[in-house]
């Protein structure tokens, strides 16, 4: 399995495979593009440049953590992410004190073949519920169907979560949910949608093979599980 350069999709075995964060951000909330409209898009890029490494530096070391390497955990590079690292670990002095590396542990990247889509969840916890981590300033809705995504490829997953690290306070917000049908839908509508519309150097994203074709059933079949 490998990435490509630029991050919008994942190959495995000669396919390609959308990126679930990729389908899903395309699709900008009202308050996104009015922050945007209000920075102007150079400085709005340069703050999502920054957010994005803080968010890779935290993730590496919450992965290296609990891959039961705590001894050599990368550094932590700004104010920010020391912030994040130290709010995740007072959500582990609340939820999972004892950390036991088979009820908390970190995941590979899930592959769905009927959506030709993949992405990589953060944290499996108790077997039965997928959490996301979020180095924002919000939970925003659209992670909820990053997670049901992520929930629907892994065969024991009931819940799903968002765990919020404010990199400014240093506090933690956390909240789960049920797998929802509704919200299954939905993801797989935006997928088909994002699909449709997006657009790369004027033409028509390219269907490179056959997996990139959802057919009209996926829905009902996805939702019968």
């Amino acid at each position: 399995m490998s990435k490509n350069n630029d991050f919008e999709f994942y190959e495995r075995d000669g396919k390609r495979y959308d990126r679930i964060t990729a389908c899903l951000d395309y699709f900008a909330s009202p308050e996104l593009v009015n922050w945007k409209l209000r920075v102007g898009k150079r400085e709005a890029g340069r703050i999502s440049r920054e957010a994005l490494k803080i968010g890779e530096n935290v993730d590496l070391c919450i992965r290296v953590f609990l891959d039961g390497d705590g001894d050599n955990l990368p550094k932590l590079k700004t104010q920010e992410a020391k912030n994040c690292w130290e709010a995740f670990q007072s959500w582990l002095s609340v939820y999972a004190p004892d950390v036991d590396h088979r009820k908390l542990c970190t995941i590979g990247t899930v592959f769905s073949d009927e959506l030709c889509v993949a992405g990589t969840p953060d944290l499996e916890w108790n077997v039965h519920t997928v959490i996301d981590i979020k180095c924002s300033n919000a939970i925003r809705p659209q992670y909820w169907l990053q997670t049901e995504f992520y929930g629907r490829q892994m065969p024991c997953c009931k819940n799903k979560a968002i765990l919020r690290l404010d990199k400014n306070l240093g506090i933690f917000e956390f909240k789960m949910m049920s797998l929802s049908d509704e919200h299954w839908a939905a993801t797989v509508g935006a997928i088909k949608l994002y699909r449709v519309l997006a657009v790369k150097d004027g033409e028509q994203k390219e269907e490179s093979n056959e997996c990139n074709t959802i057919s009209n059933a996926t829905v009902g079949a996805s939702n019968a599980t």
